[in-house]
């Protein structure tokens, strides 16, 4: 018994060591709004959108046969998959930045400053608990329509919204909340933001 809790304290204390040394080698301890804008990738919330309609959806279950509904229900869960990546990617650059300016603001007392970077790093984390329940939706889909080819396609329509999270409205609070905190650095910054968000 205490091999075996030594074998796992073990493998806890890897981990944590790995992911300090990712994040000291990937992260950005200090990101300031410089370090924001070339790290955000590009999302089309039209796109996504329409991927996810669901009266599209329902349109190429009725037209397409079942099998060839299927691989195109698992070619849009792919770009799904790709679209949140893209939107969850966005959402650690800007809990980074909101960190960063949060804890700077405890240091002047700046209380705005604060409150601003504090909203931000709350949409941030909101975002992405929703984010990761969709991938992991989408991941356990996935698997099981390769390793059980019977079984029927879910829609994908149903992953926008679920419980308190839509993945529109909280990307929209997001995105939002960055503008906010961008228009304390003056009107170049939050123009240049708001174009790459």
């Amino acid at each position: 018994m205490t091999q075996i809790l030594t074998l796992i304290l073990l493998g806890v204390s890897i981990v944590i060591a790995l992911r300090a040394v990712y994040r000291r080698a990937y992260g950005f301890s200090n990101r300031t709004i410089v370090d924001v804008i070339p790290f955000l990738q590009d999302v089309s919330v039209e796109q996504l959108a329409e991927l996810i309609d669901s009266s599209d959806e329902r349109f190429l279950r009725s037209n397409l046969g079942e099998k060839e509904f299927k691989k195109a229900q698992l070619k849009r869960m792919r770009l799904l998959r790709e679209y949140v990546n893209r939107m969850a990617h966005n959402s650690a650059v800007l809990l980074e930045w909101a960190r960063s300016d949060r804890r700077k603001s405890w240091d002047s007392g700046e209380k705005e400053w604060e409150e601003l970077s504090e909203h931000l790093v709350k949409a941030c984390l909101h975002f992405q608990a929703g984010a990761f329940t969709i991938r992991l939706a989408l991941h356990r889909w996935m698997i099981k329509s390769v390793l059980l080819p019977a079984v029927s396609v879910p829609s994908i329509a149903i992953l926008r919204k679920f419980e308190t999270f839509d993945l529109f409205d909280a990307y929209e609070a997001m995105r939002l909340a960055a503008e906010n905190l961008s228009a304390a650095y003056g009107d170049e910054f939050h123009q240049k933001l708001a174009q790459s968000l």
